[in-house]
């Protein structure tokens, strides 16, 4: 009787983990995924659905339900079948039809096909098979040994694989350790997603009874605040070419989600890399992943890649079954999301910068690139709720609120990372040298136009960033005058004493009589095409007129008398001005513009971006 239970039950459960097995070695040699990771991956999920469909099978026969006929081969049938089902659909929607909405019947209606095909071909294969050989021998009661098996090698599997960062705040070092230091040390800070006005040193109110951002502010005390500064983009890529190159968008065309900042383009890194300053940067936004030519000129560049599930492989997101188990997890509200699977945090960030210090060992100039992730969605709240643009792409107006105080509670914790940083300057006794930079890519939405995140507006909301500085001779106090992120490299340029390349569009902030006396910002991101221009206290922003988020064509601000933008006025002339001025700056911006140059994104890019809410 026990091996009848066996045979019957266990080569059911057998049958269906070795096809979890086949499937998982087809997919890896066609997505080049390293093949024991997606062969145990997919014959876990099979084992473990064949172990409760053979116990449910096992309790229906005490019912007098007869069990299957052949088990384990009708187990192999039934896992392959399905999963080829759901495999090509999936190959076909994504890699043929790319991933065309009108499409998704008929990739779905050719996977059933193919499928079916597949399953009739194994049952005519497994009846020629009974007729050669006696099957009924091929059962026992070892069959249950092999999806149980399978599954316990799948589990150690999980428990050794990813990369491990340092996710631990830095430790103390005495000042003075070290016979040599950097000479020259500037610092730019970047905080993805971080609008000016969730700073106190902005205006922003106590959060949950305490100041939202006490470092900061106090790190403001002592140094240039300067309140009109604007964001050439409203969300990563294009801003951080912009910051980095010294141009505007039209002259980087570094707008879509693969577009590659242009090898012809100097940048920060490369001037200062040619200047012989060590040049260096740590990041954990995937849009600043080295692909796509943020690293080009820097000595070091370390891109934090985020954690992954079940102790994958960075190949493991070309896996339809990796995908989809991350889909769900981070849909399903039961399971805790934890910030390591979205960006790695800023104690990562602030640790690795502490320790390139560390590891310089002569007076040379040295310039650090730091991007911080905690105020970009998902906003972990201090009260375990999460919300997150892969789960929720359109929240409901009324819950603006919550998730605004999530984002301030993300603020907060950026804030004591940045103070870690602060603090461990102070400790190797380099703060006097050290000039700090402190702006925002772009800022956040919550519905201060009727939308969310950011990207698809050029509102004050998202274009009006923070800019602090602080270093040598920089004098402490507010400045109201209009700065632009185009304005970072020339000046931070000019802080070592290099020349800026005449391609650049920016000026340095402290050098000459020359100010700016317009800001451009430009957008093209889930088909939404918006240019702005401010010029004085006017803003004009012009709009595709199909874009989805049913933005006016045009409309025209004073900042000064609706600094939120909720009363668009009327004035011809102006609008007339302000559309020649733009008109003109587009053009200005253009000159010279390289082509447009794309990374070939594979399905672990799109998951990644998909993530972080860039694609749906």
């Amino acid at each position: 009787m026990i091996m009848r239970f066996g045979k019957d039950f266990g080569g059911l459960a057998a049958g269906m983990t070795f096809g979890g097995l086949f499937i998982g070695l087809f997919e890896a040699i066609y997505r080049d995924v390293p093949s024991i990771y997606a062969m145990l991956l997919y014959g876990t999920g099979w084992g473990g659905a064949g172990i409760f469909l053979a116990l449910l099978w096992a309790f229906l026969r005490r019912r007098k339900h007869k069990p299957p006929r052949e088990p384990f081969f009708r187990g192999f049938v039934i896992s392959t079948s399905i999963s080829l089902a759901i495999l090509v659909r999936f190959i076909v929607w994504r890699d043929v039809f790319f991933e065309a909405q009108d499409k998704t019947w008929l990739a779905l209606f050719i996977g059933l096909a193919f499928a079916l095909a597949v399953a009739l071909f194994l049952l005519l294969l497994m009846r020629n098979i009974e007729r050669r050989i006696a099957t009924e021998s091929l059962g026992g009661i070892w069959l249950w040994f092999v999806p149980f098996c399978i599954c316990g090698i799948f589990l150690i599997r999980t428990q050794i694989g990813d990369e491990r960062i340092l996710e631990i705040p830095p430790q103390p070092v005495a000042a003075n350790t070290k016979t040599a230091k950097p000479n020259r040390i500037v610092i730019l800070v970047v905080a993805d997603a971080l609008r000016a006005d969730a700073l106190g040193c902005y205006g922003a109110k106590p959060h949950r009874d305490k100041p939202i951002s006490p470092r900061i502010d106090q790190f403001a005390k002592h140094s240039r605040i300067y309140t009109n500064a604007s964001a050439q983009a409203s969300w990563t890529r294009p801003a951080m070419a912009s910051i980095i190159s010294s141009r505007h968008v039209s002259g980087h065309v570094t707008m879509s989600k693969t577009a590659i900042l242009p090898i012809s383009l100097p940048t920060i890194a490369t001037e200062l890399a040619n200047a012989k300053v060590h040049t260096t940067a740590v990041v954990t936004n995937y849009n600043l992943e080295p692909a796509y030519g943020f690293s080009r000129g820097f000595a070091e560049y370390f891109y934090l890649a985020p954690a992954r599930y079940l102790g994958a492989p960075r190949e493991a997101y070309r896996l339809a079954a990796y995908q989809t188990y991350r889909l769900l997890r981070e849909k399903m509200s039961f399971f805790k999301s934890k910030p390591q699977y979205f960006y790695r945090s800023g104690a990562a960030v602030t640790t690795r910068a502490l320790e390139i210090i560390d590891a310089i060992k002569s007076q040379q100039d040295l310039f650090i690139y730091l991007h911080y992730m905690e105020t970009h969605d998902p906003y972990f709240a201090i009260t375990g709720k999460t919300y997150a643009h892969v789960s929720l792409p359109k929240p409901p107006l009324a819950i603006a609120d919550e998730m605004r105080i999530a984002y301030r509670d993300e603020v907060q914790r950026f804030d004591n990372y940045f103070g870690m940083l602060i603090d461990g300057l102070v400790a190797r006794d380099l703060i006097d040298r050290t000039t700090i930079i402190v702006i925002a890519d772009h800022g956040e939405e919550f519905a201060d136009h009727g939308g969310f995140y950011h990207g698809t507006t050029l509102y004050e909301e998202l274009i009006h960033v923070p800019l602090i500085i602080s270093g040598p001779a920089i004098a402490p106090g507010q400045d109201d005058r209009l700065v632009r992120q185009i304005d970072i490299a020339p000046t931070i340029a000019g802080r070592f004493g290099v020349k800026a390349p005449k391609s650049w569009e920016g000026l340095d902030i402290y050098a000459g009589t020359r100010k700016p006396t317009v800001s451009l910002a430009e957008e093209n991101h889930q088909g939404n095409i918006l240019k702005a221009i401010r010029a004085g206290v006017e803003k004009l922003i012009v709009a595709n007129p199909d874009n989805p988020r049913g933005l006016k064509p045009v409309e025209l601000y004073n900042l000064i008398e609706d600094p939120r933008e909720k009363y668009p006025i009327i004035n011809e002339e102006s609008m007339k001005s302000l559309q020649k001025m733009l008109k003109q700056a587009i053009t200005n911006a253009s000159n010279g513009a390289p082509l447009i140059n794309h990374h070939a994104q594979d399905a672990a890019d799109q998951a990644e971006l998909r993530a972080l809410g860039y694609i749906q």
